[in-house]
């Protein structure tokens, strides 16, 4: 039986949940690690997985990527 990969930015995503739940989910407060899970997604060229929540930043990161 083959063991299901986790998604790269998985961890990033779990340090996101705990951010939140310590500050009573006010997203200002987490905004950095907000930000190092969208970098994340970004360079795995990812929507899936923990980046799904994210995929407009994501997508225009992968835009700008590409085009810069």
């Amino acid at each position: 039986m083959s063991k299901k990969k986790k998604h790269p930015c998985q961890p990033i995503a779990c340090s996101l949940q705990t951010c939140l739940a310590r500050y009573q989910y006010r997203v200002e407060k987490c905004e950095d690690v907000i930000d190092r899970l969208v970098e994340c997604c970004i360079q795995e060229e990812s929507m899936r997985g923990p980046c799904d929540g994210f995929k407009d930043q994501v997508k225009e990161g992968m835009e700008n990527k590409s085009s810069g």
